[in-house]
């Protein structure tokens, strides 16, 4: 047993190195006070468009750069592409379907897919935006403060109308920098509390997002996010009950 509850706190204490304290509200709100919204973003196949339209996007982007007046932060990820709810789609799709010979095909089909992928690689890019907006006179730690001390609690306290106001600066960013990318032909589109949790858990656990799934949305709620068939620790209560503000 205690071998076992040794194991249970070093597990916990590895979210000590995170510097995010809560999602809240479709946003990211950091230990040191900072709130980042991550934006979804579509590709452009630069490529092939015509040399005239090429630096025309150029000159766009070089635009809508100038017309920030706040830093941004655009991330490409590559993951292995999760194909499990397409699967089971077509296999649902398969039971219902009356006509034998099309169930055959999609039979065929799914097992083609799960033989496909399991000998291979496929990948899927994504491409973020983040968006960020750091409250007037917040104090961020140091860099040397970071490197001697990672794992160093921050007490972070946030009340509701802060976090409300704060939210409000961060929205009007989010508006000019999803309006200027449509410029350029980009659709975004705001990651919500849920997806942000589950990019999070892809990100710091790359191997375990591809074999384990989190639970779903009302389990969110609980202090221990944890894969689905994971049991949580006996001591944890299953349901914490949200304090005035945010606290982290």
């Amino acid at each position: 047993m205690a071998n076992q509850s040794k194991r249970e706190q070093h597990k916990l204490s590895t979210q000590a190195y995170l510097d995010i304290a809560a999602i809240k509200d479709n946003i990211a709100i950091l230990k040191e006070g900072g709130l980042r919204a991550v934006l979804l973003a579509s590709s452009l196949n630069f490529a092939l468009k015509a040399p005239a339209e090429q630096e025309s996007i150029v000159l766009r982007y070089q635009g809508f750069l100038n017309s920030l007046n706040f830093p941004i932060q655009i991330v490409m990820q590559s993951r292995k592409l999760d194909l499990t709810d397409y699967i089971a789609k077509l296999r649902a799709r398969s039971e219902e379907e009356p006509n034998k010979s099309v169930r055959v095909q999609i039979n065929s089909y799914s097992d083609f897919m799960e033989r496909l992928i399991s000998v291979a690689n496929i990948m899927d890019k994504r491409f973020y935006v983040v968006v960020q907006y750091g409250p007037i006179g917040l104090k961020q730690r140091g860099l040397f403060d970071k490197l001697l001390h990672p794992t160093k609690m921050v007490t972070l306290t946030m009340s509701d109308k802060e976090f409300s106001d704060y939210s409000n600066q961060l929205a009007e960013r989010v508006e000019l920098v999803a309006s200027g990318l449509e410029q350029l032909g980009i659709r975004t589109a705001q990651l919500n509390t849920k997806q942000l949790i589950e990019l999070f858990y892809a990100t710091y656990n790359p191997e375990e997002a591809v074999r384990q799934r989190l639970t779903d949305i009302e389990s969110l709620k609980s202090r221990f996010i944890v894969p689905e068939g994971s049991v949580i620790p006996q001591n944890a209560p299953q349901k914490s009950t949200p304090p005035e503000g945010i606290n982290g």
